[in-house]
């Protein structure tokens, strides 16, 4: 037997599977039952089917917008009776007059920090420069340090 004998033979015995599966899918006399998707060891199939419930979803975000707005009001009404309490208690005392320190300005603060850089404490500084422009009068640091130091 040659080869191309057996390869006639299996090519028309393909081509006559082909043909009797395509006649008798025409036909149409059984129907194919669909194939179930579950395995059939350990699976028990059942015919009606079972009916899930949605879960309930409960919305918090209100509830929690409800609390937070709850404990913003609580807040806001310990700070009023905070503040009804120090008002009441500043109603009862007497004003007292707490004493006045004596402005300063610009210049003086200037002259303070000059003193300071130039190696005076603090105090002594301040009580120099109010000492200082108290008889008399300058116009800048510079006479400010001419005058105090041909005083001192």
């Amino acid at each position: 037997m040659s080869e191309n004998f057996i390869v006639f033979i299996l090519s028309f015995g393909f081509l006559a599977y082909i043909s009797i599966c395509f006649l008798h899918g025409l036909t149409g006399k059984k129907k194919f039952t669909p194939l179930s998707d579950n395995f059939k060891l350990g699976y028990i199939e059942r015919k009606d089917p079972i009916v899930v419930e949605k879960p309930v979803v409960i919305y918090k975000e209100k509830k929690v917008k409800d609390k937070q707005q709850e404990v913003k009001i609580r807040n806001l009404e310990k700070q009023l009776d905070i503040l009804t309490k120090r008002l009441k208690t500043a109603e009862s005392k007497p004003e007292q007059k707490q004493p006045q320190q004596p402005k300063v300005n610009q210049l003086q603060q200037d002259c303070i920090d000059a003193l300071i850089a130039l190696g005076c404490k603090k105090t002594e500084a301040k009580n120099g420069v109010e000492l200082f422009f108290k008889n008399n009068n300058v116009d800048s640091i510079e006479e400010f340090i001419v005058q105090y130091f041909k005083k001192g």
